[in-house]
């Protein structure tokens, strides 16, 4: 059986303001002519800019079989640290805080060229370790699939001559509801951006 994706955010706009970077500049057209998801242009100095950058709700979507401690270590490893938890000391970012001021079209070209060494996106001179550690993106994780469960419990029982829900749509449930809480997490964060 294929993934497919169960939601998808709209793009969101930085400060209820029209989706630009600043200087009313529109954003550069994505895949298709859509619209591109706003890019942070400087040093990723919070965990909440590091989610927001590793593209946290899009990834958990397109990796159904992958629990909250396993997401976590991708995005650990993404940006710099090893798989024992500890950040690696030759992986530290690259970003000045003068990027901050590039334009959206250099900023998205920046962030393709290092999509495969994100670290790179981390401030000048730091690593991973600096910023968050490891059992904070657990516990992020850990706290965004806590609070699915408690708002989606097991729904009632199928009234008699009616087929119960099977697992899979349930977990399809679960997945749904924990997206939706990321996506409130990350228009919290926004706001930062």
């Amino acid at each position: 059986m294929g993934k497919q994706i169960v939601s998808q955010m709209p793009p969101m706009p930085l400060g209820g303001a029209p989706p630009d970077m600043g200087g009313g500049m529109p954003l550069p057209p994505g895949p298709g002519g859509a619209p591109a998801k706003p890019v942070i242009a400087g040093p990723l100095k919070s965990v909440g800019e590091i989610l927001f950058d590793f593209g946290i709700e899009e990834y958990i979507v397109l990796h159904p079989d992958k629990n909250s401690e396993e997401i976590a270590r991708d995005i650990w490893e993404a940006y710099g640290g090893s798989q024992d938890g500890v950040s690696q000391s030759d992986k530290l970012g690259e970003r000045g805080e003068n990027s901050s001021q590039n334009p959206p079209e250099v900023a998205q070209k920046e962030k393709e060229f290092t999509e495969d060494t994100k670290w790179k996106r981390l401030p000048a001179g730091k690593s991973i370790g600096d910023i968050t550690s490891i059992d904070e993106i657990i516990g992020l994780m850990k706290s965004f699939e806590y609070g699915t469960i408690k708002k989606f419990k097991a729904p009632p029982p199928a009234p008699p001559g009616v087929m119960p829900p099977m697992a899979s749509s349930i977990n399809n449930m679960e997945r749904t509801a924990f997206v939706n809480s990321l996506k409130d997490e990350l228009k919290k964060l926004n706001k930062y951006l």
